[in-house]
């Protein structure tokens, strides 16, 4: 009975505890399975949010970057509208435009970006597309390769066709409205999976482009949550069978199993305890272990993903943080530690506030701020590095949700723009510099569209002769501010220049009429510069005009006076002729002149001359009579000498020869036959000098050009007229050392002689006369200085005046010093006086050392 009563209690037992165990492990396995599901699904979409944020953010970078560097424009970053096609793949229209470099450059940077996420299998597609639905790469999983036929290629390439399911229109036309920063869709393909369509929009300088598509399959989380069911619930099944047959065993040793189990459990459902369960047993709770861990196995795997996203941040150029409701940074990428200098472990838990250069009041107004914000927003800010610099950064900000909606958290995007900010200085420095160098120039500058004509720059110079400000001439048509017209001119004779420029896209330069504001008529010379496109064909025309109303008008009355002017040259040609007659008279009458000077100088001099060699001939006469009586002495003596060797032989004769020597003064005769003989032959040397320095001065040749010793002239000069100077003056010479000069001697002996002769005529009584020559620079002075009465000043005005004289009538022409002036100008010389009454005269001439051709001799 007792066995009885205990087995049936035994089977109760076991009946209950196992209808007690089923029903906990079926309630854990839901909870299991629920929770499970619920954390796979967050997850899965955490990981597509941010990979559709960082994508987006990544090829917002690749393609500013493309325009910054110049690789592309913006018209041709958002030239991809093919709406008008939407109807069918051609609907009877052109053929959309292919972009060459469009698709080839976003093809190579947006592919590799798009590539680097496929690589993930959990990962279905991961695709670009901008806001009209074009998708501009080629990747293998989109495209084919190119048939010729153009239906079949728009529709079949990325590049080719339109992105036309309403899933993809509503992801590239996303722009993150209501607070939210991505884009969450189901997307069921025509292959059957069931899939996660998640966006992120993509703005290029603040302006909305597309969007960043990113696919996550469900098939994981699906098949890992079967697997759970298909696991629980045969766990169930067989826990159920063995229980009836170990009931002993389970109701003994498997109660303390069962709550550690159950303990273990509960702290992986209470705190995320992602330990391994240690109970080995080879029985249900042990394979129930064994299934739990092998289920803990399956979210490592998933945890796997996660740190390749870690990775991916960390390879990211730019700072990406994470910051909590309360302002602290939850997460920071390797970018963020070398931006602000901290270490990751620093960055982790500090106030961002730390780091903003402009800080708010509290974390909390900060935090509101930004979650309030519009969703990728780019603003410039400054971050605040350890060492205390100021790092400009371009800043953008998108929340993370939570299940509930609420924002808990912020994912900080931030572009180290130093590099960017230094250009932009540099290029407004540039610009600057380029405004003020042609805002200085004094030519009327624009550039014009080619197109249209209109003026889309111009100087200060163009805007000042419009009469008008700088703002309301840009964007006027250039014909209208110059013509007053609605139309380019296009006259027979005033074709307008642009149209030249444009028909052969050559530099043009021309003349032109303006009107100015006030209505007068402005002659411009214009200089058009076409600036062509990549095509080759002018994109804008730089048009440099020059006002020459002054020169034109120069021009028309040099022409009206060239007309007057040959008129007056036929006259004057005639004149001419008659001016080259009297100018051939006047030649000669001035060689006659000059001749006739030159006898009126000798005829002053030729008492003095005459005296001069009449005192050499006196003595050469004299000491000729001396010579004869000489001469018959000697004769006799010497037949004397012969008569007496004939009569009275050799020796006998001795006392006879000597008395007759002494009384015939033989030995007086011999003694001063020698000085008789070199005085007459100095009397004739100096008459011989005097003819000699007579003709030299007297000839009417002056084509004698040649080099000569200025003193030789002066000596020659002073030898002719020194009976004129000798009665009067002492002549005092004072010659420095001075080069030889090129120079028409017979003409400077001619001015010394003028000279000479009026300084011995100046001194009334007894004086000086003084000869001084020196070197002066590149030329020669002489200075003829005399003791006479002086020159009055007004005489010294009139002095040079030909005709003008200052002495007695009969004693001068008046040509003299005429006749000087004109010779010292001829030598490219000057010739001055300096005079005081009572004191004296100084004549002072500059000769300059000159060439052979300078002299034209």
């Amino acid at each position: 009975m007792r066995n009885w009563i205990r087995a049936r209690l035994s089977r109760k037992i076991i009946f209950s505890v196992t209808g007690v165990v089923c029903l906990l492990m079926g309630l854990f396995a839901v909870v299991i399975v629920s929770e499970r599901s619920r954390a796979l699904e967050k997850l899965m979409f955490d990981k597509a949010r941010t990979d559709a944020l960082v994508g987006a953010r990544a090829a917002q970078n690749i393609l500013e970057g493309l325009v910054t560097d110049g690789r592309l424009s913006i018209d041709d970053l958002f030239d991809t509208d093919y709406r008008h096609i939407e109807s069918g793949p051609l609907a009877g229209s052109a053929i959309p435009k292919y972009h060459t470099r469009y698709d080839t450059l976003l093809d190579l940077r947006l592919r590799a970006l798009e590539d680097t996420f496929l690589n993930d299998d959990s990962v279905v597609f991961a695709v670009l597309v901008d806001r009209n639905g074009y998708l501009p790469t080629h990747n293998s999983t989109y495209s084919r390769p190119l048939t010729g036929d153009d239906a079949v290629d728009i529709t079949g390439n990325r590049t080719k066709r339109l992105f036309n399911d309403p899933v993809g229109l509503r992801a590239a036309r996303f722009t993150g409205e209501n607070g939210e920063p991505v884009l969450r869709q189901v997307y069921h393909r025509d292959t059957g999976v069931t899939m996660w369509d998640v966006s992120a929009p993509v703005f290029v300088f603040g302006e909305h482009w597309g969007g960043f598509r990113i696919g996550l399959s469900m098939q994981n989380v699906e098949a890992q949550v079967a697997a759970l069911v298909r696991f629980v619930v045969g766990s169930f099944c067989i826990l159920f069978i063995v229980a009836a047959l170990t009931i002993w065993w389970t109701v003994k040793g498997g109660t303390k199993r069962l709550d550690h189990l159950t303990r273990e459990i509960e702290a992986f459902s209470r705190d995320g305890n992602f330990g391994r369960l240690k109970i080995t047993a080879p029985d249900e709770i042990g394979t129930l272990t064994a299934a739990f861990n092998h289920m803990l196995d399956s979210l490592d795997a998933v945890t796997v993903s996660r740190d390749y996203l870690d990775r991916i941040l960390d390879s990211m150029n730019d700072s990406l943080m994470v910051v909590g409701a309360d302002g602290t940074i939850r997460k920071a990428n390797r970018a963020s530690c070398r931006m602000l200098g901290y270490q990751s472990e620093e960055l982790l838990g500090m106030s961002i506030e730390k780091i903003f250069a402009e800080r708010s009041d509290t974390a909390d107004s900060w935090f509101d701020h930004f979650i309030d914000s519009r969703d990728g927003e780019q603003v410039e800010l400054e971050y605040r590095t350890r060492s205390g610099n100021l790092v400009p950064v371009l800043f953008s900000s998108a929340p993370l949700t939570g299940e509930d909606g609420e924002g808990d958290a912020l994912i900080c995007l931030a572009q180290d723009i130093t590099d960017r900010k230094i250009a932009e200085e540099k290029i407004r420095s540039g610009k600057r510099f380029l405004e003020t160098v042609l805002d200085s120039l004094q030519e009327e500058m624009m550039i014009l569209d080619a197109n249209s004509l209109i003026i889309l720059k111009a100087n200060k110079a163009f805007v000042e002769s419009c009469g008008e400000s700088y703002e309301s001439v840009v964007g006027q048509p250039c014909y209208k501010l110059t013509h007053g017209l609605d139309q380019p001119c296009d006259g027979i004779d005033h074709l307008c220049p642009v149209m030249e420029v444009l028909e052969f896209g050559k530099v043009e330069i021309c003349e032109h009429l303006h009107h100015t504001p006030d209505g007068n008529i402005q002659y411009v010379e214009i200089q058009l510069t076409p600036v062509m496109d990549e095509a080759g064909e002018p994109r804008y025309l730089i048009h440099m005009a020059r006002d020459i109303t002054q020169r034109k008008r120069a021009e028309m009355e040099l022409q009206h006076f060239a007309a007057e002017l040959e008129n007056n040259n036929l006259a004057l040609a005639e004149k001419t002729a008659a001016l080259e007659e009297a100018h051939s008279e006047l030649k000669a009458s001035q060689s006659r002149i000059l001749q006739q000077e030159k006898m009126a100088s000798i005829g002053q001099l030729s008492a003095g001359v005459a005296h001069e060699i009449n005192n050499p001939i006196g003595f050469i006469s004299s000491n000729l009579t001396t010579l004869g009586k000489y001469a018959g002495r000697i004769i006799d003596y010497l037949d004397e000498q012969e008569r007496l060797w004939r009569e009275k032989g050799r020796n006998e004769i001795g006392d006879d020869l000597a008395a007759l020597r002494k009384k015939l003064k033989i030995d007086y005769i011999v003694h001063d036959l020698k000085d008789l003989i070199d005085e007459s032959l100095e009397g004739a040397d100096r008459v011989k000098k005097i003819v000699l320095d007579l003709k030299g001065f007297s000839r009417v040749d002056d084509a004698d050009c040649k080099e000569v010793d200025l003193h030789e002239c002066l000596e020659s000069t002073i030898n002719i007229a020194w009976n004129e100077i000798k009665y009067k003056a002492t002549l005092k010479k004072e010659f420095g050392d001075i080069p030889r000069l090129r120079c028409y001697p017979q003409q400077l002996n001619q001015v010394f002689m003028n000279l000479l002769v009026n300084a011995a005529h100046a001194i009334e009584d007894q004086g000086e006369i003084t000869v001084r020559t020196w070197r002066d620079g590149e030329g020669i002075r002489v200075a003829i200085s005399d003791t006479g009465s002086g020159i009055s000043e007004k005489a010294r005005e009139r002095i040079f005046e030909p005709f003008f004289t200052t002495k007695e009538v009969g004693k001068g022409t008046g040509l003299g010093l005429s006749i000087s002036y004109d010779i010292i100008k001829k030598h490219h010389g000057e010739i001055s006086v300096e005079s005081r009454l009572g004191e004296g005269t100084t004549f002072t001439i500059f000769l300059p050392l000159q060439s052979k051709e300078a002299l034209a001799c």
